[in-house]
């Protein structure tokens, strides 16, 4: 996984401003569609802050696929925090996880 603009065991990020959260993955199997889910962990809580179907996901096994999405941090809420975010890319039906990862993200000032 991967934060557009952030390089390093730790992505800073800057607050406020749109960035591009991206995941390679080889599909173990085909499905005609992908649902992502994207959890900001901070403080012992967690907020899903994406819950949805990736359009135009239809993948088929052995092939490298890169699906993303766009996401802030606002700065009322992130602004000089450490966080981690989990991305979790499964099928649609919900029968098979292709993928979890982990990212630890710091929101700039």
């Amino acid at each position: 996984m991967r934060v557009s603009d952030a390089e390093g065991a730790v992505a800073y990020v800057t607050p406020d401003v749109p960035h591009r959260l991206e995941i390679d993955v080889v599909p173990s199997s085909a499905t005609p569609a992908l649902w992502l889910v994207i959890d900001a962990i901070f403080s012992d809580e967690s907020v899903r802050i994406v819950d949805t179907e990736v359009p135009d996901s239809s993948v088929h096994p052995g092939l490298t696929y890169t699906f993303g999405t766009t996401i802030t941090f606002p700065s009322e809420a992130f602004s000089g925090k450490d966080l981690m975010i989990k991305l979790k890319l499964s099928h649609a039906n919900g029968d098979l996880v292709e993928t979890c990862s982990i990212l630890q993200i710091h929101v700039n000032y």
